[in-house]
């Protein structure tokens, strides 16, 4: 994409090399200022924008935006507009010709029908003087791009070739990549945070076959919300269980209060001989005691739920000596690698926790728990 994307996809798939200026003018990289006087364009930046949808085609715009800070510069390129209108701007059709490379490569591997259709070029100017801007901009749809699984949309097998890995490697200081999340959709796992409602990397950034990997689950649905959601209604459950409880033994003290011989005997005649009063004849009624309400220990799982993603993992390291594998965190909290590497990494900046390398793996601890004498585990 364009240093990044032009450089990348031609070089790989094409067996050439085609450097940003081949793709618009061979002036781009000037200052303003130099611009300014000798009428160049200078491109401000390059973003890649990938919208998704839910049968998995995606819909891809490319723009260039430049900078025309004279009347001279936007000569130029309205020139250059007219060629790239019309298709006959060289090295932008040498641009689409790398994406449809990469397309049959993949197609041709694949289980499903990846084509790119519906291509279109066009152009558009705004602002005056100093002020005023260029954008070219090539769009077209790329068919079953993501791979669907039930409710999940997935990018993966897509970013790379058989032959030559990932088809896009790099992206340069000026560009961005954008992928829009679905409407209806949440992010599952990826190796970015969504902001703004999209996945966005930007350069300069290496990529490799993984760097990419996407998984979007309809509803917008992530574990983390479906959790929360749990939570709240068993907490419901469990507090009308309580109120039952308590009604109930109310209830039942109650009733026993105003059961025949509760109250004192009657006053008519002395008592028998060595017989006592009613009172202390009869013991007071005793209620019966109440089992366990099973809401108290799911009480306990609950407030476990509310805890912060952190004091989560600090739970899960005290309930193991200090110390855990950094993928057995991931299998007890059923969280992503992605999530969870991040999560770490931010508990280990604030010293919250210390993680160890241990051959491929990770060994969290707290950090007052000496890892040098912990043995190796199973």
């Amino acid at each position: 994409m364009l240093v990044g994307l032009l450089v990348v996809a031609s070089a790989v798939l094409a067996g050439g090399t085609l450097a940003l200026e081949q793709a618009g003018t061979a002036d781009q990289r000037v200052t303003q200022e130099q611009a300014a006087q000798d009428g160049a364009m200078v491109l401000e930046n390059n973003t890649i924008e990938v919208e998704l949808e839910a049968d998995g085609d995606t819909h891809w715009t490319i723009n260039w935006t430049f900078s025309l800070p004279a009347e001279e510069s936007g000569d130029r390129f309205d020139a250059l507009a007219s060629e790239f209108e019309s298709g006959e701007a060289t090295a932008y059709l040498e641009t689409l010709k790398s994406f449809r490379n990469a397309s049959q490569q993949i197609d041709a591997a694949r289980d499903r029908p990846i084509r790119i259709t519906n291509e279109t070029w066009s152009s558009t100017r705004t602002g005056t003087g100093e002020n005023a801007t260029g954008r070219l901009t090539l769009a077209f749809e790329w068919e079953n791009f993501a791979r669907t699984e039930g409710d999940r949309l997935i990018i993966d097998d897509a970013l790379a070739t058989a032959e030559h890995g990932a088809w896009l490697d790099e992206l340069s200081a000026d560009q961005e990549l954008i992928v829009r999340i679905p409407e209806g959709y949440g992010v599952f796992d990826a190796n970015v945070d969504p902001q703004d409602g999209a996945l966005r990397w930007r350069g300069p950034v290496m990529f490799d076959e993984t760097t990419l990997q996407a998984t979007f689950i309809g509803d917008n649905q992530t574990p983390e919300l479906r959790d929360e959601s749990n939570v709240m209604l068993w907490g419901v459950v469990g507090l009308l269980v309580v109120a039952i409880a308590v009604v109930g033994v109310f209830l039942v003290n109650r009733r026993d209060s105003l059961l025949p011989g509760s109250t004192e005997s009657d006053d008519d005649g002395p008592p028998a001989s060595g017989a006592t009063p009613a009172a202390e004849q009869a013991d007071p009624p005793k209620s019966e005691p109440v089992p366990p309400d099973p809401a108290d220990d799911q009480s306990e799982e609950i407030d476990e739920e509310l805890l912060s993603d952190e004091e989560r993992v600090e739970r899960l390291l005290e309930a193991n000596g200090g110390r855990m594998k950094q993928a057995h965190i991931v299998r007890d909290t059923d969280w992503s690698n992605a999530k969870v590497s991040q999560l770490l990494s931010s508990m280990e900046d604030e010293g919250r926790i210390d993680k160890l390398r241990i051959g491929r793996e990770n060994l969290i601890s707290f950090t007052d728990v000496d890892v040098t004498e912990i043995e190796r585990e199973e």
